[in-house]
């Protein structure tokens, strides 16, 4: 009997200690498998983002499990997603943190946060940079057809003063004439 309650003791103890060791190992909060969402395709992706969309269009957020705004998050940024959103990542992993202010100082839902924040001011930054392309390349056309009319001016202007060197040359020659005529009389 006495090594019935030695076992069950040991059993319990060990228990016990599992619990804890397990309870105080970092666990991370992408540990369902990230590779799982690696080898999504861009179909299935598009099919699941369209889904939790929609599940959290229909519902109260505060009645969702804070977990459908940070897979939303994740599939948003999927690299194997051919239409990545990552302003709609951010706020996927901003509304995420909002239900689960503890997760923001798990490591990766930082790194996560981070690199969302340095795509989307990259994306912003490339954006002004685009439209400033844009405007250039309108301004480049425009510069262009005011100097084909410039250039065209130009060409009136040369055939104008060569008209008039011409008249000129011939009012020289005109007065030379009456001068030659007048010392002739």
């Amino acid at each position: 009997m006495s090594s019935f309650k030695l076992g069950f003791r040991a059993v319990f103890l060990l228990l016990i200690a599992t619990g804890i060791l397990t309870g105080c190992v970092h666990k991370s909060i992408f540990s369902e498998s990230p590779e799982k969402n690696l080898s999504l395709d861009n179909e299935t992706i598009q099919r699941e983002i369209s889904r939790l969309e929609g599940i959290i269009a229909g519902d109260l957020q505060s009645e969702l499990d804070s977990q459908v705004f940070l897979t939303l998050s994740l599939l948003h940024s999927n690299p194997n997603n051919e239409e990545p959103d990552y302003r709609r990542s951010q706020q996927m992993l901003d509304t995420f943190l909002s239900l689960q202010p503890d997760a923001a100082m798990a490591k990766d839902v930082h790194y996560l946060a981070s690199l969302l924040m340095q795509i989307n001011n990259l994306q912003d930054k490339q954006d002004a940079l685009n439209a400033q392309y844009v405007q250039l390349k309108k301004d480049a056309q425009s510069l262009q057809g005011d100097s084909l009319l410039l250039k065209e001016e130009n060409g009136q202007l040369v055939e104008q003063n060569k008209n008039l060197k011409n008249i000129i040359e011939q009012l020289k020659q005109l007065d030379l004439r009456l001068e030659e005529k007048r010392n002739a009389f």
